[in-house]
């Protein structure tokens, strides 16, 4: 292999890594809400947070700024969300410093953009999961 090819395909690797550890970090996250309902409708947030994410990348600059002020207000429901996880659930220390790191909004971006990439990757998905995407089990 060329050298010139070789820090390429760490990087790959690494970034690789990273997002399979950031979606790794947001389901630590998740086992801490009380309630599946809890979950599901901080699952749903994180859903809307993304599709303006998405919406934002793909629109013209006046709309952009309109969909900024949007995703703006659900990111502060988001993190209000990891304040409220941290003064009420009793984190163990692991979920301790992932609350932490996700008090930084960029690395709670990333974090979320990831969690919906590798979701969609995984092979095996729960019920809810494959509902999120359309694809409806029959019984």
């Amino acid at each position: 292999m060329p050298e010139t090819l070789a820090p390429t395909i760490e990087k790959e690797l690494t970034g690789e890594e990273e997002r399979k550890e950031n979606h790794r970090a947001m389901n630590k996250i998740l086992e801490m809400f009380g309630t599946e309902k809890a979950r599901e409708n901080f699952l749903d947030l994180l859903e809307k947070y993304r599709q303006k994410y998405l919406e934002q990348k793909l629109s013209s600059p006046r709309a952009y700024t309109e969909s900024e002020k949007g995703r703006a207000a659900l990111h502060n429901q988001v993190m209000e969300t990891f304040q409220r996880l941290s003064l009420t659930a009793q984190p163990n220390s692991e979920e301790e410093k992932i609350l932490r790191e996700l008090a930084d909004r960029e690395r709670t971006h990333e974090v979320i953009r990831d969690y919906f990439e590798v979701s969609r990757e995984k092979p095996e998905m729960t019920k809810l999961g494959k509902m999120r995407l359309g694809k409806f089990e029959k019984d």
